[in-house]
């Protein structure tokens, strides 16, 4: 198992970076407050990037799209 980024009481912003990174991605932040949010996650290589924002959004955290090829966080 690869995890894309782990870690208990990690900024959601270097998470999205890595996750925007590995599927060559950019990220909009809609609401910039959840940047700083802390965010314990982690995603098999072999995921999708879907499946990666399934279990953002399962978090609660924030609304977590993709579309074209772009991450929107709000």
């Amino acid at each position: 198992r690869y995890q894309l980024v782990t870690g208990v009481q990690t900024c959601a912003l270097p998470i999205l970076d890595n996750l925007a990174a590995y599927y060559q991605s950019k990220v909009v932040f809609r609401n910039p407050a959840v940047k700083t949010k802390h965010l314990d996650f982690s995603a098999d290589k072999s995921c999708s990037i879907e499946d990666a924002i399934e279990l953002l959004n399962n978090l609660g955290v924030a609304k977590v799209s993709f579309k074209g090829n772009t991450i929107y966080i709000e």
